[in-house]
């Protein structure tokens, strides 16, 4: 990959993209300069009268400034077409360059940001994108969040359905609400060229396996905010499982975690805390771990103040666990129709349930009817647009 820098964009800047004539504009107050990506050399004023829109704004608390660069690829280096699709569609597609000085350890690693097709044919691949300084590593080696969550009352649905029943409500079902979840909180949806709605696994921040009645989830690496990326897609993944009359139960745990997704091979202290704390719970519901609240205090009180987790008397089995934080998952926060469907869905279950999911239905009862008491159900649409993803 060739780099040519084109210009630079500093804190409070803007980018701006002229497709017709292709010309970037970058502005800072009263100053600007017009660049030819694809011709930088070229002298054009200040004033070029061509129809600019803004692509880009820097924060002016932006601690770095960044260059402007277009990024030329080889026919040998060509990026597939789902790759191409999304930076279509307005992703960013994060390619990292290594460090800045090879002989200095220390020195910050740099990254390739690429979000708009200059030029391409058989020549090769301009893609136009920023030069920047890879943020730092959330995690140490061997280290993530983790979401387990487990179906309530399997052993009851598996001695009551059918298995070709049960292997349509699993692969229609759970693994399709998954890529649906795990996409939509990512915020990573395109369209193809036939205009259908597409959820590209490249793009999810949220990887995840299945084994038996457990569901096992996990930002992907690079993820910037992992415990908001997880609860948004577990708060989704919890809400549409109960319209296919299914229950989940869950726990959100940060610790030690490996994960060899080809082989369904998930290790590590954070499955087992997250497992035990799970099993630990008596509703349907979700807690988040006390290592997490801790470890991401920023992203928990943003969470809380949107309503996405709140501080509640999770009902256990016995006495809290240690590892139990005083917050839980808001998984009605999302709109998806009539807020009564909710209750509805849930008294329904408990036509079939036995003594213990008696119980644990009742609670979340009364988890449910306290949020809408508490006006914090359906608080915000489902929605989504094109993000920053990598080859990682």
């Amino acid at each position: 990959m060739r780099i040519t820098t084109l210009d630079g964009l500093i804190p409070g800047g803007t980018l701006e993209l002229s497709e017709s004539p292709l010309l970037i504009r970058s502005k800072l107050g009263d100053e600007v300069s017009v660049t030819d990506p694809l011709e930088p050399e070229r002298k054009l004023p200040a004033d070029t009268s061509a129809p600019f829109n803004e692509i880009l704004a820097m924060s002016a608390t932006a601690e770095t400034n960044v260059l402007i660069a277009r990024f030329d690829l080889d026919e040998e280096e060509q990026l597939d077409d789902e790759v191409l699709s999304l930076i279509r569609n307005g992703a960013q597609y994060t390619v990292s360059l290594g460090q800045g000085d090879d002989e200095d350890p220390g020195s910050p690693e740099l990254h390739a940001v690429m979000f708009y097709v200059l030029r391409e044919g058989t020549g090769g691949l301009s893609l136009l994108g920023l030069l920047d300084i890879a943020p730092p590593r959330i995690f140490d080696d061997d280290e993530n969040a983790v979401a387990v969550l487990d179906i309530l009352g399997f052993s009851n649905i598996i001695r009551d359905t059918s298995l070709d029943e049960l292997e349509k409500k699993f692969t229609n079902g759970i693994l399709g609400i998954l890529m649906v979840a795990s996409g939509l909180s990512s915020g990573a949806i395109v369209f193809d060229d036939d205009q259908n709605l597409q959820f590209p696994e490249l793009a999810s921040q949220v990887a995840y396996g299945v084994i038996s009645d457990t569901l096992v989830l996990y930002p992907k690496p690079g993820t910037q905010e992992p415990i908001r990326v997880l609860c948004e897609t577990v708060a989704l993944l919890m809400d549409w499982v109960l319209m296919s009359n299914w229950l989940l139960r869950g726990a959100i745990v940060v610790g030690k975690f490996r994960a060899l997704p080809d082989r369904n091979v998930y290790l590590g202290d954070a499955l087992l805390e997250a497992h035990n704390l799970e099993l630990a719970q008596q509703w349907c519901g979700c807690v988040l771990g006390r290592n997490a609240v801790a470890r991401f205090p920023d992203e928990i009180s943003g969470l809380a103040e949107r309503g996405l987790i709140l501080e509640y008397n999770v009902p256990f089995k016995e006495a809290p666990p240690e590892g139990a934080s005083r917050y839980a998952l808001n998984w009605c926060y999302y709109q998806r129709g009539p807020d009564p469907a909710r209750i509805v869905a849930i008294e329904k279950l408990s036509n079939t349930a036995d003594e213990s999911g008696h119980e644990k239905i009742e609670n979340t009862l009364s988890f449910v009817r306290e949020l809408e008491e508490r006006e914090m159900v359906s608080i915000e649409p489902v929605t989504a647009s094109a993000v920053n993803f990598s080859p990682d």
